[in-house]
């Protein structure tokens, strides 16, 4: 698939066709794609950039749930936590 120009494309609409599976909403957002799903007090944010992932939640096992499901369809890799640092002026 690499070198192809539809390459991309088809990945992204593989990503989104999986991803709606599973009962996430989709939002357009300029640049970003942004998907969220609640269940009772569960919510989780999954963002897509270009080929990132950033899955974000208020619950540690759907994370999992959500990385295995990803790593059944697609060849993934774990970047490991986001760290922010805001620093004050």
């Amino acid at each position: 698939m690499y070198g192809l120009k539809q390459t991309p494309h088809t990945w992204y609409e593989k990503l989104i066709e999986h991803i709606l599976k599973i009962n996430f909403e989709n939002f357009n957002i300029d640049d970003v794609t942004l998907f969220i799903r609640k269940v009772g007090k569960i919510v989780v944010y999954l963002v897509v950039y270009i080929d990132d992932l950033l899955i974000t939640r208020n619950n540690e096992s759907y994370i999992a749930y959500m990385k295995q499901y990803l790593k059944r369809c697609f060849e993934i890799k774990n970047m490991g936590h986001i760290i922010i640092i805001w620093k004050l002026k």
